[in-house]
């Protein structure tokens, strides 16, 4: 065993979600079992380190993965994992956190974890609070000065007005991915009342992407953009990416996720930003979406082309120093369970 003991929690598969739903739990299992596996393989690859980390008894069709310098604890009902996860966090010597914003659990979990003592390897809960509320998130970004798409809250037992312009995206305050998000595209068409707050905004024209963000030295460090696939019909649903994103678009996401790290400073290890790289080749149509304060599945393509450990940086920027992992430009795509295809020939 080494003599570092890194402990990761992914929420899914970690005891939080099935036994509490396993239909959401299935829809979310790919994505989490995706992240989950690199991450342990990434820390375990670490000279002198053993990973802890939750597995819930009732996930069907995986087997945990297991070795010397990893082991998993396993896990029962959603109060057993969450007393588990304080009880190794109190004796690791950093904590990886991936859980969704959805009804704010990941928020919960930060400040639960922060309660320890532990060092996260993620943005601290004041951020995470910011990002799991969309509309808040939005006029902040917007008060540094910021682009963010323009939109208004449509209470509980509302429906969006005549008068907004379609098409529309509805999408849940604390929503994760493109779980809830729903499209209104026909003019004069009003959607039945929410059952819970959402957010309306227009539908932008141009290509989803994401910055990755290593957070916590002197100076925040971007990991190359990713290009997103999102499919629309009458909702959105996120079918992986692609690594990297051409020049000059990688530019205009590097200089905007530039601008978002810097109106974050509170930052600390790895988060990343959704934008909307619009028509406009000044860059004067790009937006930012939304904040991701932990692990995306873009995570697995980019930790294959980092030519260094992404999760040594990871650590070492939580811990406030300075590093540059340095990455090579063979394409790759990727799925959001987490299938990765390279393209050598490109």
């Amino acid at each position: 065993m080494g003599n570092k003991r890194v402990l990761i929690y992914e929420h899914i598969l970690g005891g939080g979600l099935f036994a509490r739903g396993p239909e959401k739990a299935a829809q979310l299992a790919p994505e989490g079992w995706a992240m989950l596996g690199a991450a342990i393989e990434d820390f375990a690859a670490l000279p002198e380190v053993s990973v802890q980390y939750l597995w819930d008894r009732h996930v069907p069709g995986w087997q945990p993965p297991q070795s010397a310098c990893v082991q998993p604890e396993w896990i029962g009902s959603p109060e057993e994992s969450l007393q588990t996860l304080l009880r190794l966090a109190r004796n690791a010597d950093a904590v990886l956190l991936i859980a969704p914003e959805i009804g704010h659990v990941l928020a919960e979990l930060v400040r639960r974890v922060e309660s320890t003592g532990a060092l996260l390897l993620g943005p601290p809960g004041s951020m995470v609070e910011l990002a799991s509320d969309k509309d808040q998130t939005a006029a902040y970004l917007r008060g540094c000065g910021l682009p963010v798409p323009p939109g208004r809250v449509i209470p509980r037992g509302k429906t969006l007005p005549e008068d907004f312009p379609r098409p529309a995206v509805l999408k849940p305050l604390d929503g994760a991915g493109c779980l809830g998000i729903r499209l209104v595209d026909r003019p004069g068409w009003t959607p039945t009342p929410v059952e819970a707050p959402l957010r309306a905004e227009p539908l932008l024209p141009g290509l989803p992407a994401s910055v990755a963000i290593l957070s916590g030295g002197p100076q925040p460090v971007l990991c190359p953009p990713c290009w997103q696939h999102i499919r629309w019909n009458h909702s959105a649903h996120y079918e992986g990416g692609a690594y990297p994103l051409p020049e000059p678009l990688a530019q205009r996401a590097s200089r905007l996720a530039a601008a978002v790290a810097a109106a974050l400073p509170q930052a600390r290890g790895y988060w990343g930003v959704d934008l909307v790289l619009g028509p406009a080749d000044d860059g004067s149509q790009d937006y930012v979406i939304e904040l991701n304060p932990r692990l995306t599945t873009s995570y697995v393509a980019l930790r294959r082309a980092c030519r260094d450990s992404l999760a040594q940086a990871i650590w070492d920027a939580a811990l406030g120093k300075q590093v540059s992992p340095r990455f090579d430009t063979l394409p790759r795509k990727f799925t959001p369970g987490g299938q990765v295809i390279e393209d050598s020939t490109s």
